[in-house]
């Protein structure tokens, strides 16, 4: 299992919904491990598992994808595996997130 951010059309998550967006967060494993420390330490309120926002509300999800970066860089030793995977992670979701968010109104999903 994985850990991810989805789009769906209509906003129909539904077992008959069509998928317009998906990008990896983690693995279930690497997301409890290390995800849920970070997102401790660094306050994060929307980007997490269960949660969703509105394209409205990138500019605080981005905002949050760079906290998480700099808890990477500030705690994981570099270089590492942990590093290098979440470190190219928040990266990617940075770049398709603020891509996908002005694509239409739908919600963005996290699970």
């Amino acid at each position: 299992m994985s850990v991810g951010v989805f789009r769906f059309k209509d906003d129909n998550i539904s077992a008959q919904s069509v998928r317009i967006f998906f990008a990896s967060v983690a693995s279930e494993e690497f997301y409890n491990r290390v995800w849920t420390k970070a997102l401790l330490e660094t306050n994060i309120q929307i980007f997490k598992e269960g949660s969703e926002f509105k394209p409205t509300q990138i500019n605080d999800v981005l905002e949050e994808l760079h906290r998480l970066i700099w808890w990477c860089m500030n705690n994981l030793e570099k270089g590492s595996s942990d590093h290098t995977y979440m470190n190219n992670h928040l990266c990617f979701l940075i770049q398709s997130i603020s891509e996908e968010a002005s694509k239409g109104d739908e919600i963005f999903y996290i699970f």
